[in-house]
């Protein structure tokens, strides 16, 4: 029997999840299959390589909109879990079903198409027109006595598992902070609730992280800025062989008005990875005047600023060529926050 390359059925997902389990031995099939299910769509837009019943390669798309350069949301594929048994490599498994996926992309109306390539499968996305874009970021060593910014705010952890006001604060901030920015996904309600919340909660549970929240002084329920950092301190590194004592900055936001609450709430960051004993950090912010500002406070002379090709892309829709989505790389205020990686 030919390999049939097409779109999943419903009973295909444990077919599925074999393949995956065997490709990272080491990961955990639940975390797999709750993640995949946040896409709603899952059932057009997972491909499979089966033969005799057995899954032999994938490829998931995911729709997302994201703001271009004039701030307009436009309709971007993000292509993920391209992967191929062990045993069946090297076949055209992958190329085939990424092909498929591209074309299925096209007829949704996608403008472009973005991944997170691993290094072995950079060389199949080059062939399909796939470029290579790079994150930059900001790290360096904490130094002691460093000038704190003035604030009129109290900041403190917010856990929204347990809040009364839940993730609504996040999802208001967010939505205000990044409402034009190039290059970061628009998160609906339903995308909060399919998809973000279970980011935050896998985070929370297995990445050290924490959310702060700024609330305007003597106004309690003013919440008008959050971050969210990681903490890899003695208990991670713990539960986490190999990792190094560091702190991470991954998320922030404010509301109109409160630019001043984004250096504070660094600040706080700063003071709680000095508490828990970590002296070294990187910021994955957008380039912003504010947020330079405070990384050059918080490692003066050890600063040092790192480009990381993390991200490919390639267009795909009319009045979309490599220049388009390069211009949208570039645009100065552009981010894509890690949270909505897959």
């Amino acid at each position: 029997m030919a390999v049939e390359y097409r779109p999943i059925h419903i009973d295909d997902d444990e077919a599925i999840l074999d393949l995956w389990t065997r490709v990272y031995p080491d990961s955990d099939r639940m975390e797999w299959r709750d993640s995949w299910h946040t896409n709603t769509l899952r059932l057009t837009q997972t491909y499979v390589a089966i033969e005799h019943g057995r899954v032999l390669a994938t490829v998931v798309y995911w729709l997302r909109h994201i703001p271009d350069t004039n701030g307009t949301p436009t309709l971007v594929g993000l292509v993920s879990h391209v992967m191929t048994h062990p045993d069946a490599r090297r076949q055209g498994h992958a190329t085939c079903l990424l092909e498929q996926a591209l074309e299925a992309m096209r007829r949704d109306g996608c403008a472009w198409s973005i991944l997170f390539p691993s290094e072995e499968g950079r060389p199949l996305y080059a062939r399909h027109a796939y470029r290579s874009f790079s994150i930059r970021y900001q790290e360096g060593r904490l130094t002691s006595g460093r000038l704190r910014a003035e604030t009129h705010y109290d900041i403190t952890p917010y856990d929204p598992l347990r809040e009364a006001d839940g993730w609504a604060p996040l999802e208001a901030i967010y939505a205000a902070y990044n409402a034009t920015r190039p290059l970061t996904v628009v998160r609906t309600s339903a995308y909060w609730q399919q998809r973000a919340v279970f980011q935050f909660t896998r985070w929370f549970k297995s990445f050290g992280a924490v959310v702060f929240i700024a609330r305007r002084s003597l106004v309690p329920h003013s919440i008008c800025g959050y971050v969210l950092a990681h903490f890899h301190d003695e208990d991670y590194i713990h539960d986490h062989p190999g990792a190094l004592p560091a702190f991470l900055v991954s998320e922030i936001g404010s509301l109109p008005g409160n630019s001043a609450v984004i250096p504070a709430l660094l600040d706080m960051v700063g003071d709680e990875a000095a508490r828990r004993g970590i002296h070294h950090g990187r910021i994955m912010l957008p380039d912003d005047p504010s947020i330079k500002a405070m990384t050059d406070r918080l490692f003066v002379s050890t600063l040092n600023k790192v480009e990381h090709d993390k991200m490919m892309a390639r267009p795909l829709g009319a009045g979309w060529d490599a220049h388009t989505v390069e211009a949208l790389f570039a645009a100065p205020d552009a981010h894509f926050w890690s949270i909505d990686e897959i």
